[in-house]
């Protein structure tokens, strides 16, 4: 499931936590809310989860909008900073818990019985006949033709009209409201409108399999016709396997329509009484700070508008409509499913007269294999529970209570939970955050594994860049409630966007040099050395020098074709911090700290005069006004 954030705004009155947050996830991505403490990643997780309220802005999850929608309704999973397992109960019943609460899991159960008794009851009328069921295999053959015809052209239609209502919806959407200040009501009125069309499409696809369902009834008894006429006896046994089928239709297809249609149908009266409302607080709220609103439209030019929008849209659904009817009509003129029907009748005729009949055996094994996949709730929740034991390696764990159970075991029972209900969407806030050091890297591996074996699109929200970097397929980093930049993990960390995320990413993090200057040539100075020449001009009057810890060598580099600076500078080693491989160390130059991570074997210790170099295209330039921009990298 892809997941979209339009312009979100999460106001506490006091402070702003989320300011004005847009972002894209794809279906089956795992990707990082990073950033400090007080960001806003954890309330835009709570946000994405329905569990809190957002101010402004709209939240989609394939395309739908589901911004009021309950967590319930969401069909997400949640795992907690601190996993909430339920103390009283053991793994087993922690892990069912969200089964017992879910009415689709039950629906499913009862979806699949229904389907099974009609072919049970299907097996009972055939008897021991293989002619009978040589007989059903090419009707339903026949009919399955018949409604793919219907279907495929519907579904074929559907993409390209969705298309053209999009654009039409957008169009008027941006004639009212624009794409600027008022951006959150635009949105707003073209998902509504968007959804009306899609809850109509449900309603056609309804109308469509009810027309289904009254064609072949009417099939039945014109083949029942045809029958007579040719002087061939008859046992209804055909006009028994098409109203198995019609039933088929009705439980597979139709209940899922009308609650899709509802549902929608819900949906779009929410929107139309939250742009009401968002509008008439937003009037309120300019009026009282004094504010003067630059509306598009008049009112009256925005009615003129919407009515115009209304005509044009309701235009289009009669096109849709028309161009159906015609082609459906010229295809089934070809089907000619009569003649089919009859044709295999009159083929069976001779099978039923050479009969080959089942033996008891053979019939009891049919009859033990349909009423095997009849499902039974407390089985169905037993079988779903061990299922994801298995997936998260905790099935030795089922009987023990949470409080037997070390950190890891519950942070993957908590996992196990959120999942057992196969949701489309993994939310995890910070799950590694109880965990040593290291079991956090085991831990964070195992994520990774089962978060591509299952393809759950997941959210991942931390405070850890070196998880962020080992696990995402994306990284969104935000500071004080904006999104500072969202990118590949290695994109982030050779491209910051600007000096607040190079300084959040890497261990230790990035030195920055505040007195560099660039000349009229576009050279970079920084003390009194050229280490550079940036490719653009820019108007920036000041300048940041940003070098990582690894990309500065130290005492021995003679080769200065690869460094940045001509000569060495010189600082004083400060403190060294061993640690093993490679060594941290942080030394004086020019009044400054500046830190390097560097080969352990070299010899260096405290106050010490080194000499240190500057690897060549490894200088970050950033403005030094505003949110201070990368300019280049040189």
């Amino acid at each position: 499931m892809s997941i979209k954030l339009r312009n979100i705004v999460i106001d506490y009155g006091n402070s702003i936590a989320v300011d004005n947050l847009s972002m894209s996830i794809k279906t089956g991505e795992l990707v990082c809310l990073l950033g400090p403490s007080g960001c806003g990643k954890s309330t835009t997780l709570n946000a994405i989860a329905g569990l809190l309220q957002v101010s402004q802005g709209q939240i989609l999850f394939d395309g739908v909008d589901v911004t009021k929608k309950s967590p319930q309704k969401r069909n997400i999973g949640l795992v907690f900073q601190n996993y909430a397992l339920y103390p009283h109960l053991n793994v087993f019943q922690n892990i069912a818990f969200p089964l017992k609460q879910n009415d689709d899991f039950q629906r499913e159960i009862e979806k699949n019985n229904k389907l099974v008794k009609l072919e049970i009851k299907t097996a009972y009328r055939m008897g021991v006949s293989k002619a009978s069921r040589k007989l059903k295999s090419k009707i339903e053959a026949e009919l399955e033709k018949y409604v793919n015809l219907y279907s495929k052209e519907f579904y074929l239609m559907e993409s390209d009209f969705v298309a053209m209502f999009k654009a039409l919806a957008d169009k008027y959407a941006l004639a009212i409201y624009g794409d600027k200040e008022l951006n959150n009501f635009r949105s707003r009125l073209f998902t509504m409108w968007f959804d009306e069309f899609r809850q109509w499409i449900e309603l056609q696809k309804e109308e469509m399999y009810n027309e289904i369902i009254s064609n072949l009834k009417s099939q039945s008894g014109e083949f029942k016709a045809a029958l007579v006429s040719a002087h061939i006896k008859d046992d209804d046994f055909v006009k028994f396997l098409i109203q198995q089928f019609l039933q088929k239709l009705k439980i597979e297809k139709l209940d899922l329509f009308k609650r899709k249609a509802k549902a929608i149908g819900a949906s779009v009266a929410q929107h139309k009484k939250i742009l009401i409302e968002d509008v008439k607080s937003f009037r309120r709220l300019s009026a009282i700070s004094g504010k003067d609103v630059k509306w598009l439209v008049t009112t009256e030019e925005r009615d003129a508008l919407i009515a115009e929008y209304e005509s044009e849209a309701q235009a289009l659904k009669e096109v849709f409509a028309s161009q159906y009817d015609e082609i459906i009509n010229q295809k089934l003129a070809k089907l000619k499913i009569i003649e089919k029907f009859l044709k295999h009748y009159e083929v069976a005729i001779n099978d039923f007269a050479i009969d080959e009949k089942m033996t008891e055996a053979e019939s009891e094994n049919e009859l033990a294999i349909l009423n095997s996949k009849i499902k039974k709730y407390k089985l169905e929740i037993k079988k779903a529970v061990l299922e994801v034991a298995k997936k998260v390696e905790i099935e030795s764990q089922l009987k023990k209570r949470p409080a037997e159970l070390s950190g890891g075991q519950q942070q993957r029972v908590a996992i196990a939970r959120a999942i057992v209900k196969k949701p489309k969407v993994l939310l995890l806030d910070e799950p590694l955050s109880n965990l040593d050091a290291k079991l956090r890297v085991s831990t964070r591996e195992w994520i990774k594994k089962f978060q591509k074996d299952t393809g759950i699109t997941t959210v991942f929200v931390t405070h850890d860049q070196e998880e962020a970097m080992s696990i995402s397929d994306k990284i969104f980093i935000m500071n004080k409630g904006l999104l500072q930049q969202a990118d590949a993990p290695m994109s982030v960390y050779e491209q910051p966007a600007n000096k607040f995320v190079a300084n959040f990413i890497g261990t230790p993090s990035m030195n920055f040099f505040d007195n560099a200057k660039v000349d009229e040539q576009r050279n970079v100075i920084l003390n009194d050395q050229k280490i550079g020449k940036l490719k653009s001009k820019t108007k920036a009057k000041k300048i940041v020098v940003g070098v990582r810890p690894e990309h500065i060598n130290i005492n021995g580099d003679l080769n200065f074709s690869e460094f940045a600076n001509k000569k060495p500078f010189i600082g004083i080693v400060d403190v060294i911090e061993k640690l093993g491989r490679s060594d941290y160390m942080k030394f004086i130059w020019d009044k400054r700290e500046v830190r390097v991570i560097y080969d352990g074997q070299t010899g260096i210790n405290a106050n010490e005069s080194i000499k240190f170099n500057i690897q060549k295209g490894k200088v970050y330039i950033f403005d030094n006004a505003g949110d201070k921009p990368l300019l280049e990298v040189i």
